[in-house]
């Protein structure tokens, strides 16, 4: 059994990884601004305002998942200020801790996201690649320049560039269902945008075979192996669910309801798995068939 400390352990990702970690015996600590989530899951919490004094619990790992949701509110310059702290700052304070702590964890897996790469549609990209220059991409290169400080000869560091998680649970499956179980769904913008997707189950199972395996450090790009498009993605959930795929949604409208937040779902990158399939990582949905077959 570890002792496993999680900052953004209550959200959408967070619940599911603390519950399958919890079912095999882990102890959890959660790092908390205030008291909520599952008693049943928690065995210790953990103050962020202890982390700025350079304390941090006894443990053998550390997974950071903290930072505000990207798609709850218009980015406002204010908005994308917090978005942006609520990944670096608490990665920051996190690496900071590790580095000076008298006994180091074996482990930090630090969270950051798909977006890190160009949004270029005529290739895939693999871990090696160079990042991209959009918002979220100067997001995902500040965040994992944060989690470096944390890295030296007792803990090894893992980052996990997590794509589109689908879930009944959360994310943007969640969202789209009630649109598209309505006859209304769609491709989006032009639709050959890709839509690098990846089963709630198979990230929990990529966070599991880090923790377990001494020889998975460095980036690791938390996607299915399967190549999508956005359009393939709409009209895959709308067959599915036995109905049409026939109302696209404009670029246009789209940023007009959305403002800048669009770019989530009009832009997007092509990733291959390359290091977690190199280390024999298995998906258990490696296609998006088999992946909306066992979600719907």
């Amino acid at each position: 059994m570890a002792t496993i400390v999680i900052g953004g352990g209550t959200g959408f990702i967070g619940s599911a990884l603390s519950h399958a970690l919890k079912e095999r015996g882990h102890k959890l600590i959660l790092i908390t601004r205030k008291k909520g989530g599952d008693s049943g899951v928690w065995d210790e919490t953990f103050s962020w305002e202890a982390l700025k004094r350079s304390l941090l619990p006894p443990c053998d790992a550390v997974i950071n998942l903290a930072g505000t949701p990207i798609f709850a509110r218009r980015w406002s310059e204010s908005y994308k200020r917090e978005i942006f702290s609520s990944r670096i700052d608490t990665t920051w304070l996190l690496a900071r801790a590790i580095r000076q702590s008298t006994a180091p964890p074996k482990l930090f897996i630090s969270t950051s996201a798909a977006h890190y790469y160009p949004t270029n549609q005529a290739r895939s990209f693999v871990e090696e690649d160079a990042p991209g220059d959009s918002f979220l991409a100067l997001i995902a290169q500040k965040w994992e320049e944060a989690a470096h400080l944390a890295e030296n000869s007792q803990t090894r560091l893992a980052t996990v560039r997590i794509g589109l998680p689908l879930s009944r649970e959360g994310g943007l499956l969640k969202r789209m269902l009630p649109l598209f179980r309505a006859g209304l769904g769609g491709p989006i913008g032009k639709g050959s945008q890709p839509f690098p997707w990846i089963h709630i189950d198979d990230l929990v199972q990529l966070f599991l075979f880090i923790l377990s395996n001494d020889a998975a450090k460095g980036p690791f790009n938390a996607a299915a192996p399967e190549a999508t498009s956005q359009r393939t993605f709409a009209i895959s959930l709308a067959s599915r669910l036995h109905r049409p795929a026939c109302c696209p949604l404009p670029a246009p409208l789209l940023k007009l309801l959305l403002g800048q937040r669009a770019t989530l779902l009009l832009d997007g990158a092509s990733v291959v798995p390359k290091h977690a399939l190199d280390l024999g990582f298995i998906f258990r949905y490696p296609t998006l068939g088999a992946a909306l077959a066992n979600l719907l």
